[in-house]
């Protein structure tokens, strides 16, 4: 599949992918993110703006080679409480298409990880 990528669009040096958890709970940081990403002059782009038409590891493989930036949330991979309790395991397989494909193409994309910290406020 990342060989296929050579032949397909150009990276735009403007676009940064944004793999998040889309969910209730994160929508205040995501819209964050895309004002930050925004206000930065970058192009915001995420998953859900890829239309169905195509396999979906497909899009995603075309969405991540386009952008020249990625950026990755792994706050959300945690157990899900329904049965089985099973590890949300998307995002962190997301950052793996991400670092499959740079090193396929020796590009230059850039990644920022976040992970989840505990902090102590005292």
């Amino acid at each position: 599949m990342a060989s296929d990528l050579k032949s397909s669009k150009a990276i735009d040096p403007l676009a940064a992918f944004i793999n998040v958890p889309y969910d209730d709970e994160y929508e205040t940081l995501y819209l964050a993110l895309i004002s930050d990403l925004s206000g930065f002059g970058l192009i915001p782009q995420a998953v859900l703006q890829i239309p169905g038409s195509e396999r979906r590891l497909d899009r995603l493989f075309s969405l991540i080679h386009s952008c020249r930036y990625s950026f990755h949330d792994l706050c959300r991979v945690e157990l899900d409480l329904r049965r089985p309790p099973t590890p949300r395991f998307n995002m962190p397989f997301e950052l793996g298409l991400v670092v499959e494909i740079e090193s396929a193409l020796e590009s230059t994309t850039t990644e920022a990880v976040q992970e989840p910290a505990q902090h102590n406020n005292s």
